[in-house]
C-alpha cells in the first residue's frame, strides 16, 4: 500500500504479511524457523490463517488464506474470489531491484476494502486505513475493469458498504468522486456517524473505553468489559444491520 503514496515513506507501517498459500505453508515455516529470532510452534500450521515470526524488531505474519471466516458460506464465497484474485492477472511491483506479486487489481481493491471493513466491525480502524484505500483508487482511476470490481463486491454483499466508506473519503478526505468507483451520495448522518466511530476508536480500539478502564477490581473490569461490547454492538447494529 505505501508504493501507492506520494512517497511511501509517508505511510506508517506495522507487520509484514506475506502470503504464501497452503502448498508451500509448512515449508515456508521449515525455512523461516531457520531465520527467525521467533516463531509460532509449528501447531500453529493447523489453526488459524497465518502463523507469526519475528525477525529482531520486525514482526511478521506469513498467511496460509489471505482472510478465513466463520461463516462457511462467507467463506467458502470468498476463498474463491482469494483464489481467483492471487493467481490470476498478478500485479508486479518491485522493492528495491526485488520483484514482489501483488494481486489483481480488481482483488486488491476489494480486499483493501474489505480489511478495513473487518477490522472497523471487530476492532477499530485508523484514518491511514481510508488513506490506504483512497490512494490506492486514485492511483488506479480509470484502469480497473469496473465489471469484475463489481461482480466481486456484489457477490460479497459489500456494494453498500462499499458506497457507505465512499462518502467518508469524498466527504471528509476530499477524494474525487470520477475516482470512487460506483460512488452515489447516501445520508450524511451515515457517514458522519462512521467517522465518528473511527475517530472515536482509534487503530484497533486503542482509545476506547475497554483499553483505558483497565483498573479496579475483577468483576468491576468485567462489568465494563460486558458495557462496552453490548454498546458497541448496538451502535455497529445501527450502521449496518445485515453485517453485524
Amino acid at each position: 500500500n505505501a508504493q501507492y503514496y506520494p512517497f511511501s515513506e509517508m505511510r506508517q507501517c506495522g507487520d509484514v504479511d506475506l502470503y504464501i498459500g497452503q502448498e508451500n505453508y509448512e515449508k515456508a515455516y521449515d525455512i523461516l524457523k531457520s531465520v527467525a529470532s521467533d516463531i509460532d510452534d509449528k501447531k500453529a500450521l493447523t489453526r488459524g490463517k497465518h502463523f507469526h515470526m519475528g525477525l529482531g524488531k520486525v514482526r511478521f505474519d506469513i498467511h496460509r488464506f489471505s482472510g478465513l471466516y466463520t461463516l462457511p458460506g462467507y467463506n467458502r464465497k470468498y476463498q474463491e474470489e482469494s483464489d481467483k484474485g492471487l493467481t490470476d492477472r498478478l500485479v508486479e511491483i518491485s522493492f528495491r531491484d526485488t520483484s514482489v506479486m501483488t494481486p489483481s487489481d480488481e482483488f486488491n481493491a476489494y480486499y483493501i476494502f474489505n480489511h478495513r471493513f473487518n477490522h472497523f466491525m471487530t476492532s477499530g480502524i485508523g484514518l491511514r486505513q481510508l488513506c490506504d484505500l483512497m490512494l490506492f483508487l486514485h492511483c488506479k482511476a480509470g484502469s480497473l475493469d469496473l465489471v469484475e470490481l463489481k461482480r466481486i463486491l456484489v457477490k460479497m454483499d459489500m456494494l453498500y458498504t462499499w458506497q457507505v466508506f465512499g462518502n467518508v473519503l469524498v466527504k471528509y478526505l476530499g477524494m474525487n468522486t470520477d475516482e470512487f468507483p460506483f460512488y452515489v451520495e447516501v445520508s450524511d448522518k451515515k457517514a458522519d456517524k462512521v467517522l465518528a466511530h473511527i475517530l472515536k476508536e482509534g487503530n484497533f480500539g486503542r482509545d476506547t473505553d475497554y483499553y483505558k478502564r483497565k483498573q479496579g477490581s475483577y468483576l468491576r473490569k468485567k462489568f465494563n468489559s460486558l458495557k462496552w461490547y453490548c454498546t458497541r454492538s448496538f451502535n455497529l447494529f445501527v450502521l449496518f444491520p445485515k453485517h453485524s
